[in-house]
C-alpha cells in the first residue's frame, strides 16, 4: 500500500477482520461516497470538506468523523487518555479505509442487487439489530408481523430509519455476492481429506519413558567464548534481524502532574470531606464524587481487607481508624483518600481484617494544566503551519517558543514503541512514509504532545552477537542438554525389555518419568509431551505393543510402547467426509478472504488528510 500526502496510516493488514461484511454492515449503508469528484479543486482539502483519498477517489470528512465518533463514544473516553483516544482514532482510520476499498470493489466487480431482493430481504429478513427493538416485541419475543407492518406503513417519520435499513441490507447482499464470487471453484482434494482425516481424527495411546532435556542444561561457566561464537556462526539466520529503523528529534510539551495539579486534588478531597462534615453521607458522596469506579459504584465499599491488600499509607489509616469514623485525607501513590471504617474483625485482641469505604482523587492533570499545553503546543503548530513542516521551521519554531530539541532515539518499521515515551500511536507510519528533515503534525505519548523531525536511518541488518548473546547462550545449552538425554536414553534403552521396566526406571531418579498417555492424534496435544512431531511420528510408525527406538523430542528423550492406535477405516473415512470437508472448506474460505483483503490493501494508494483537522 502507498501512503502519501500526510501521512499517518494505521497498519491495516494487522488489524484486518476475517469476516469483512460486519464493518460493511455497520457502516457503509450509512454513507454517501462521492467517487472521482472532479471540477476545480481547493488547495486545502477542508475547504473541500476532504479527510483523505483512497486510489483517487476522495473520501468525505463527515463519513469518517461518524465513524470516529462512534469508535470513541462506544470506548468511553472520558475513561482514557491521549494515547489511548489515539489508538482508537487509528483504528477507526483503519476500518474507514476498509470500507471504503471493499466498497470501491463492489464498483469494480459490477455487484448490483436487484431491487426486488433487497425488498424480500428486508421483509423476511430483518437485520439482527432490529430483532432487538422494543417496539417490534410481542411478549418478550421479535413479532415479524409487527416489524413487516412497520416496514410497509413507510412513516414519514422514519424515513431516516427505512433508508439506514434498505443500505445495510443491501450492501449485506452485495457483501455475501462478492464473497460468493471470491469463493467459487473452492474446493477440497480426496488427498487433502485423507490428510486432514490421518491427521486429526486417528488417534494412539501409548506409555512412554521420559528423560528431560532440562536436568541436563550445563552451567553457562561451562561455556567457553569459541562454543558461544561458532554456535552463533553456524545458526546466525535463526537470530533474525534489525528491522530498518529510523532516530528522530522532538519537541515535548509535557503534561506531567504539577505541583498546582496536586494542590488542587488535596482542594478538592477537603471539599468532599467538607460535605460530608455538613451532612451528606459518605455513601453518596463517593458515588457522586470518588475517581475510583468499580468502588463508586458501590458507593465507595471496598469489602473486607486483610493487612497486606493495601498500599501502606491505606493500610494504616483503616486499621487505626475506630469504627465509624472518616479519616483523611490520606497520601498514596494513587492519589488523596478519605476512609470510613464500618466494621472490624479482631482476633487475639488484634485487628485481623477491615471493612472499608473509600473516596479517591487521583493524582492527574487539571484542566488548567492540559488546557495550557493544549494552548503551547497549537502555538507551535501554528508556527510549523505558518513557516513549513520541515527541519528549518522546526528549528526555528522550537527556538520562538523557547523549547530544547531533544534526541528519541531509533524506532523501528513497524513499531509504535519509543524507549523514551512507551507508545506513540502513529509514529512508526509517519517515520517511514516520511525522508530526512521531515516534521510530523502533534503526536500523542502518555508523557505530552510530541512534535517529531526524522533524523539518521539504519537499514536491515543481520543481528550482532552482542545483541543475541543470551539467547545463543540459552540455545547453545538446551543442544547440549539435548544431545545429553538422548545418550541417557539410549543407556536406559539397553535395559529395556518391556514396558514394565519403565516403571523400574523412574523409580530410580526424579529426572526420569513414566508415563501413560491418553488418547492423541498425528497433530494433537500429549499430555507430559505438548506438540512434539518426533514423538507423534513413533507413536504412528511403531508397531504396537513393540519398544520404539530412542526418540530425540523437543525438550525430552523418550521409549514408547504403543498400548492402542486407529487404523485407517475407508469406511469411517467415508462417514467422516462431509463434517471434515465442511471444517476444512471454511478454513480454505478464510484464508481466500485474508488474501483477497492482503491484496486490495497492499494495491491501494492512500492520502491522510487527517492532520490538517487536528
Amino acid at each position: 500500500m502507498k501512503v502519501r500526502g500526510f501521512k499517518m496510516l494505521s497498519k491495516i493488514r494487522e488489524r484486518m477482520a476475517i469476516v469483512i461484511w460486519i464493518l460493511v454492515i455497520a457502516f457503509v449503508g450509512t454513507m454517501i461516497f462521492s467517487w472521482g469528484m472532479g471540477g476545480v479543486r481547493s488547495k486545502d482539502p477542508r475547504a473541500r470538506g476532504v479527510i483523505g483519498e483512497i486510489n483517487g477517489e476522495t473520501v468525505k470528512y463527515k463519513d469518517y468523523a461518524s465513524l470516529e465518533e462512534s469508535k470513541t463514544k462506544n470506548a468511553g473516553t472520558g475513561d482514557l487518555d491521549d494515547v489511548a483516544i489515539a489508538k482508537l482514532r487509528n483504528d477507526a482510520w483503519t476500518e474507514f479505509i476498509k470500507m471504503n476499498l471493499i466498497g470501491q470493489e463492489y464498483i469494480k466487480n459490477e455487484v448490483v442487487v436487484p431491487a426486488k431482493q433487497i425488498v424480500d430481504e428486508i421483509l423476511n429478513n430483518p437485520l439482527p439489530e432490529l430483532k432487538q427493538y422494543p417496539q417490534f416485541m410481542e411478549n418478550g419475543k421479535f413479532s415479524l408481523k409487527k416489524y413487516q407492518n412497520f416496514i410497509k406503513s413507510k412513516d414519514p417519520n422514519y424515513a431516516q430509519m427505512y433508508y439506514t435499513i434498505e443500505n445495510i441490507t443491501q450492501n449485506r447482499l452485495k457483501g455475501t455476492i462478492l464473497e460468493n464470487k471470491l469463493k467459487m471453484g473452492l474446493d477440497i482434494s480426496e488427498a487433502e481429506l485423507l490428510d486432514e482425516y490421518k491427521n486429526k481424527d486417528l488417534k494412539a495411546q501409548v506409555k512412554f519413558l521420559k528423560v528431560r532435556n532440562l536436568d541436563f542444561r550445563p552451567a553457562d561457566s561451562t561455556l567457553t567464548d569459541s562454543q558461544i561464537e561458532k554456535y552463533f556462526n553456524e545458526n546466525r539466520d535463526e537470530f533474525g534481524v534489525n528491522k530498518e529503523s529510523k532516530d528522530f528529534d522532538y519537541v515535548l510539551f509535557s503534561t506531567a502532574i504539577t505541583k498546582e495539579d496536586s494542590a488542587l486534588a488535596l482542594e478538592d478531597i477537603n471539599q468532599y470531606l467538607t460535605e460530608i462534615k455538613d451532612g451528606m453521607s459518605f455513601g453518596d458522596a463517593a458515588f457522586s464524587f470518588s475517581e475510583d469506579k468499580s468502588s463508586a459504584e458501590k458507593s465507595g465499599d471496598l469489602g473486607w481487607f486483610e493487612r497486606g491488600k493495601m498500599v501502606k499509607p491505606f493500610e494504616d489509616a483503616a486499621f487505626s481508624a475506630k469504627v465509624g469514623e472518616v479519616v483523611g485525607p490520606v497520601k498514596t501513590k494513587f492519589g488523596y483518600h478519605l476512609i470510613k471504617v464500618e466494621e472490624k474483625e479482631e482476633e487475639k485482641g488484634k485487628v485481623k481484617k477491615v471493612k472499608a469505604k473509600h473516596i479517591l482523587v487521583r493524582f492527574k492533570s487539571y484542566p488548567s494544566t492540559t488546557e495550557n499545553v493544549r494552548y503551547l503546543a497549537s502555538k507551535f503548530k501554528e508556527d510549523l503551519d505558518l513557516n513549513g513542516y520541515d527541519s528549518k521551521a522546526f528549528d526555528l519554531a522550537a527556538s520562538e517558543n523557547g523549547l530544547k530539541i531533544e534526541n528519541g532515539g531509533f524506532v523501528s518499521k513497524g513499531n509504535d514503541y519509543t524507549k523514551k515515551f512507551g507508545e506513540v500511536p502513529g509514529i512508526s507510519e509517519f517515520l517511514f512514509t516520511s525522508k530526512k528533515g521531515d516534521v510530523s503534525h502533534k503526536l500523542f505519548s502518555s508523557k505530552g504532545y510530541l512534535f517529531i523531525r526524522v533524523k539518521d536511518t539504519k537499514e536491515e541488518s543481520k543481528k550482532s552477537l552482542e545483541e543475541v548473546r543470551r539467547q545463543v547462550v540459552n540455545r547453545l545449552k538446551n543442544k547440549i542438554a539435548s544431545e545429553r538425554s538422548f545418550e541417557k536414553i539410549k543407556e536406559l534403552y539397553s535395559t529395556i525389555k518391556d514396558s514394565s521396566d519403565f516403571n523400574t526406571i523412574a523409580e530410580k531418579s526424579d529426572g526420569y518419568f513414566s508415563i501413560q498417555s491418553k488418547d492423541f492424534s498425528r497433530k494433537g496435544y500429549v499430555a507430559g509431551v505438548g506438540r512434539d512431531e518426533e514423538f507423534q511420528k513413533a507413536a504412528f510408525n511403531t508397531k504396537i505393543g513393540e519398544i520404539s527406538a530412542p526418540i530425540k523430542g523437543s525438550n525430552a528423550s523418550y521409549v514408547i510402547v504403543v498400548n492402542k492406535r486407529d487404523e485407517f477405516s475407508k469406511d469411517n473415512f467415508e462417514k467422516a467426509k462431509a463434517s471434515l470437508k465442511k471444517r476444512m472448506m471454511t478454513a480454505k474460505e478464510r484464508d481466500i478472504l485474508n488474501t483477497w483483503l492482503e491484496g486490495i490493501v497492499d494495491n491501494s494508494e492512500v492520502v491522510d488528510y487527517r492532520s490538517l483537522y487536528r
